[in-house]
């Protein structure tokens, strides 16, 4: 359509064409009475603005018959006014629209060729006015921004606004001469990981022998220690890791050790305290928790930090440890050990940890 000389109301005779719908009226985000269309496997889409809105469900696969309907620029796009609804009729194909991957420079320049189609746009950062993702607030990709656009009907409207995206898919507009996207669902907004979170809540155990626990974050293995959950153990869910360790027995060595591997770390924080029996509580020596960390599957570790852990505080303390890392990207796993000195019987004392963050 973009090939056909535009005059002010230019009417269409008998004409036929096909596309698939991407807009989702069902989620509000999109004015009701239009529908967005996009060609099948092609970056070539349009604005149906129907005189009597019927509402199909993204991805059908409908008939237009354009006889009758003219074609106007409002606002600067391009859109098929004077179209009846009986003048689409669904295929009963459902087509799934694969979004193209672009940057936002490439998007704003060629959507006066594309049309709306279907775009996405990786790790952009996100500036929101109202501290929601409703409204027209900015993405930026650190080339060029674009509006990323929330109606007020939209059911995500009132989502709480993040620090950016690690992908947005969205419907392209440009509306006087400013690039818009238009996001379907909160599906279509996958949220930038800024922090990850291991609570220790996904797996019980209740022997101090050497096992694998299978967490939220993955597999860890847990060396004289066991998940507790009694009123003593500090905790902010419904159960933490208790931590002893014991000099006799290998099989208890006082060790938490991740068995996955993690990239773009660049913090840790975690929280820990002491379990509150009269051993620990009267303890004369220095109770300590090591962070070590580990740049080849597990096979060594290097020394971080350590944390005195407060035999006095009734509650878990939580630190945060920077880390110094050459490349920032690379494969790292962490584990924590009880370096505390042992008591006449050769265990240490029980610390209780809770709440392990990656930061990224």
């Amino acid at each position: 359509m973009r090939k056909v000389e535009i005059h002010d109301g230019l009417k269409f005779g008998e004409t036929s064409i096909k596309g698939v719908v991407i807009s989702d009226f069902s989620h509000g985000n999109f004015e009701s009475e239009i529908l967005a269309v996009q060609e099948a496997g092609k970056l070539s889409g349009i604005l149906l603005e129907l005189t009597n809105a019927i509402n199909y469900e993204s991805g059908e696969e409908i008939d237009i018959n354009l006889d009758g309907a003219t074609l106007h620029y409002v606002n600067g796009e391009l859109r098929v006014k004077n179209l009846s609804a009986v003048n689409v009729a669904p295929t009963g194909n459902k087509i799934d629209i694969t979004p193209h991957l672009s940057d936002i420079a490439t998007i704003a320049a060629e959507s006066q060729f594309w049309g709306p189609v279907l775009v996405a746009v990786e790790e952009v950062t996100f500036t929101a006015e109202t501290g929601t993702i409703g409204g027209e607030n900015t993405i930026d990709d650190d080339i060029v921004s674009a509006k990323l656009t929330v109606l007020e009907s939209a059911d995500f409207y009132n989502e709480k606004a993040p620090e950016g995206f690690a992908q947005v898919i969205g419907i392209n507009r440009t509306e006087n001469d400013v690039l818009k996207v238009y996001p379907r669902s909160m599906e279509d907004l996958a949220l930038l990981i800024t922090e990850l979170k291991e609570d220790f809540e996904n797996d019980t155990s209740t022997t101090y022998d050497n096992h694998n626990l299978n967490l939220r974050t993955g597999s860890w293995r847990l060396s004289g220690g066991i998940t507790a959950g009694t009123t003593a153990d500090l905790k902010f869910g419904s159960q933490s890791i208790r931590l002893r360790g014991d000099l006799n027995n290998e099989l208890r060595d006082g060790i938490l050790e991740m068995q996955f591997d993690l990239q773009g770390v660049k913090g840790v924080r975690l929280s820990h305290g002491i379990y509150p029996a009269s051993a620990e509580v009267s303890n004369v020596n220095p109770t300590t928790l090591d962070l070590e960390i580990s740049y080849d599957q597990g096979s060594t570790y290097e020394f971080v930090a350590s944390f005195t852990i407060d035999i006095n505080s009734e509650v878990l303390i939580t630190e945060e440890v920077t880390l110094d890392t050459a490349d920032p990207d690379q494969n790292v796993r962490f584990r924590l050990v009880n370096s505390s000195v042992p008591f006449a019987n050769n265990r240490k004392p029980r610390i209780s940890i809770d709440d392990v963050i990656f930061l990224y």
